[in-house]
């Protein structure tokens, strides 16, 4: 079995939580408690290191830095902006689909 960690930080917290209001139409209440349920099962580092410009949408640069900065084995997102890249440094990058059909296959 393998283990996984969720982290995230606190720039890509405020950008869920406009997405989860603007996109997907959630009250204030639902998006606050979402995200404080995230927040209490996942670790929230601060990155300090160089934000890249690689990605065509540059606030995807953000997602890249954090992953950068943790050393993250993957990245699991929808974004096609970031899914093109296909891998960034050391972080594989995959769909929700490519990571589970590979995650079942014990292919990571």
């Amino acid at each position: 079995m393998i283990h996984f960690n969720v982290i995230s930080s606190d720039w890509l917290f405020d950008e869920l939580e406009e997405k989860l209001l603007g996109k997907f139409k959630l009250s204030e209440e639902q998006t606050e408690n979402f995200i404080a349920l995230l927040q209490e099962r996942t670790a929230v580092v601060h990155p300090f290191n160089e934000l890249p410009d690689v990605c065509r949408d540059a606030d995807d640069n953000h997602v890249l830095q954090l992953a950068d900065y943790i050393q993250a084995d993957c990245i699991i997102t929808g974004d096609k902006d970031l899914l093109v890249l296909k891998s960034f440094n050391k972080t594989q990058i995959f769909s929700p689909r490519e990571f589970y059909d590979k995650f079942m296959d014990g292919k990571f």
